[in-house]
């Protein structure tokens, strides 16, 4: 995360997507600070200011978690999540 310096609160300035999808605790802790926590964000719709900018933000499990998963049902259900958690940023831009 050290290594990474600035970026990950730099991209969204530079690239200005809307919203962002936040995929992961190490990117939501870039963004939110040490006390975000994925699993109690995931799929809602938050709001920051970057760069002195309002962005909106949606946070999801790192793609690589889904192959973490304990066994089949784990990833099926982990997998779901993964691909419904970014409806909430689609519905954001209607």
């Amino acid at each position: 995360m050290a290594a990474r310096g600035p970026w990950p609160a730099a991209g969204p300035a530079v690239v200005r997507p809307e919203p962002v999808v936040i995929l992961g605790a190490t990117a939501g802790r870039a963004l939110f600070g040490s006390s975000f926590r994925v699993g109690e964000a995931r799929g809602a719709l938050l709001e920051r200011e970057i760069h002195g900018r309002p962005e909106k933000l949606v946070a999801t499990v790192h793609p690589s978690s889904v192959l973490r998963a304990r066994d089949e049902e784990e990833r099926a259900s982990a997998y779901r999540g993964l691909v419904a958690d970014p409806t909430v940023a689609a519905e954001a831009l209607r």
